[in-house]
């Protein structure tokens, strides 16, 4: 038999695995956008 228990953990555990995926994924876009940013403001100075 399989306990029910056991299905829910593994149900519970794939959206967070896959949120913090995303989560991580977000962070690294955020900081490639300052990153970016920074660098062309440099890059460009107003006359």
């Amino acid at each position: 038999k399989v306990c029910s228990a056991d299905i829910d953990k593994n149900s519970n555990l794939i959206p967070i695995i896959v949120g913090a995926c995303l989560a991580v994924l977000v962070v690294i876009v955020l900081v490639a956008y300052l990153i970016g940013r920074r660098r062309s403001r440099n890059g460009y100075q107003s006359v």
